[in-house]
């Protein structure tokens, strides 16, 4: 039954392969200009879809920089403003922790002529 089997697929691949093979040939040396065209579609749709895969990189690099540059520029702005922020608190006079204004009379203990003193005490 086993070698029955073997003969029966080794006919059939005796049978079919030079069928097949004769297909080949007359495919290639027959329809060659047909198979080249067709390649050529190929090879330009291929190239062509390379070219657009490309220009989408390229595009999204672009828009990658210019986000980036973007993130930037406001980055910058803003340093800029707590720098000059910095400079305008530096230059401000500061509010005074402790300001006591006042009068004091001074009386020399060996008479005379009682005085009055203006005092201002202002602690930063």
């Amino acid at each position: 039954m086993f070698i029955l089997d073997a003969l029966i697929k080794l006919g059939f691949f005796l049978y079919f392969v030079p069928i097949i093979i004769f297909i080949a040939f007359l495919f290639v040396f027959v329809f060659w200009k047909f198979i080249l065209i067709w390649a050529a579609f190929v090879i330009v749709a291929v190239l062509f879809q390379l070219h657009n895969e490309k220009r989408k990189a390229q595009l999204r690099d672009l828009e990658w920089k210019a986000k980036l540059e973007k993130e930037t520029q406001r980055s910058l702005l803003a340093q800029q403003k707590m720098e000059s922020y910095r400079q305008a608190q530096l230059k401000k006079e500061p509010e005074p922790l402790l300001k006591a204004t006042g009068t004091a009379t001074f009386i020399p203990a060996a008479g005379g002529e009682e005085q009055k003193i203006n005092i201002s005490i202002t602690i930063k």
